[in-house]
């Protein structure tokens, strides 16, 4: 499994400090779901064929830092560790680079000697965020799981003797493969038990509230996704209807979650400029197209304040038939 792979480097970059073990980290597989998302974040264009940008991504947002440096031709991206010195800003002057299978590089300067990447301006990493969210999905699901497991519909028969349990145990089984009948073997003794309440029970088991809770968990869990995504710039609809808000409400909204994420292309850019200065190279990066999109929607408001993604793919279609 790739996350036991992850989970011993991050192990060895000292990112869990005995907060999480291994065991407790690969059971959130909604970590890595929202981590894939992240890493689809920008689009590198004239991107060199040895540069790893999904290794770089992962780093980025799980270290809070990156490096890459070219080694024998190829560039290699690597993790950090504080080397000798110190800068004014209280940054190192030095770094020590490692790479996935522990190859280092010693008192490696940076824009010198390889080109340090940041995640955001106070130098922090997302992995702690993609972790609470994670297990705020977790334990949504096992909620769901428990109130789904109590909640259901739960028949308890009360027969006459082992004969009629095995048949009645029977009719179940063949219900659940899909028949639509079932024969008994003796319709008297049937009969009898039929017509006597205390030989012939079906009890039956459920809890109210937690039918009804089952609703509110489902909801509670959508407002989980749609909370993660409006902090990373990806803001979802509401569920109410767009036209009671203002052009303004509307625009607000998307503008609030679009600044960290804008912060993040800044960083990244820094680290484009840095690399092409340093390597001779012509690399460029934007935000992918999901992120465009949604940058992109809110000037595209209808008259009653919905998005209007058609509109989008209209003009991305005339773009593409001038270009040729």
């Amino acid at each position: 499994m790739i996350f036991n792979i992850w989970f011993d480097i991050l192990f060895r970059a000292g990112v869990f400090r005995g907060k999480i073990t291994k065991k407790e980290f690969l059971k959130y597989s909604y970590f890595s779901y929202f981590l894939s998302c992240l890493m689809d974040m920008f689009s590198f264009g004239n991107k060199p064929d040895s540069l790893d940008i999904d290794l770089l991504m992962f780093y980025k947002l799980i270290l809070g830092a990156f490096g890459v440096k070219k080694d024998n031709g190829d560039y290699v991206v690597c993790r950090l560790t504080r080397g000798e010195g110190l800068l004014p800003n209280g940054l190192p002057e030095h770094y020590n680079l490692f790479t996935f299978n522990d190859t280092h590089f010693n008192k490696c300067k940076d824009k010198k000697d390889f080109v340090l990447g940041w995640n955001n301006k106070t130098k922090t990493s997302e992995f702690i965020t993609i972790l609470d969210f994670a297990k705020l999905c977790n334990n949504s699901e096992i909620t769901e799981n428990a109130i789904l497991r109590y909640a259901r519909l739960f028949n308890i028969y009360q027969v006459a003797d082992e004969r009629q349990k095995q048949e009645v145990m029977s009719m179940i089984k063949k219900s659940e493969d899909g028949f639509a009948y079932s024969i008994v073997t003796d319709g008297e003794k049937w009969d009898k038990s039929l017509k006597d309440d205390n030989s012939f029970i079906a009890h039956k088991l459920y809890d109210n509230d937690s039918i009804r809770g089952l609703g509110y968990t489902s909801t509670y869990f959508n407002e989980i996704i749609k909370r993660f995504f409006f902090f990373y710039g990806l803001p979802m609809s509401n569920g109410t209807k767009q036209a009671q808000q203002s052009v303004e409400e509307v625009t607000s909204n998307y503008s609030a979650s679009s600044v960290y994420c804008k912060q993040m292309l800044e960083c990244m850019k820094n680290f484009v400029d840095d690399f092409n200065t340093l390597y001779n190279e012509s690399m460029t990066v934007d935000f992918s197209e999901s992120w465009l999109e949604s940058m992109n929607a809110v000037r595209n408001l209808d008259n009653d304040g919905n998005i209007d993604f058609s509109q989008l793919k209209k003009e991305s279609d005339a773009n593409v038939d001038t270009e040729e």
